[in-house]
């Protein structure tokens, strides 16, 4: 039952609503933006052009 009401409560929002909740989680997040960080600078390291 419990589940249910969750489950409804999802499908009232939209996806850009549930996007921008979302992020504000992971901007709040220090971590998660750590993470984010490091996965950029691996693929900035990883597809730098040779001088």
């Amino acid at each position: 039952m419990i589940i249910v009401k969750k489950h409804c409560k999802l499908l009232n929002k939209s996806f850009k609503e549930l996007v921008q909740e979302n992020k504000q989680k992971i901007l709040n997040d220090k971590r998660e933006l750590e993470r984010i960080e490091q996965r950029i600078e691996q693929r900035y390291v990883i597809n730098k052009p040779a001088s």
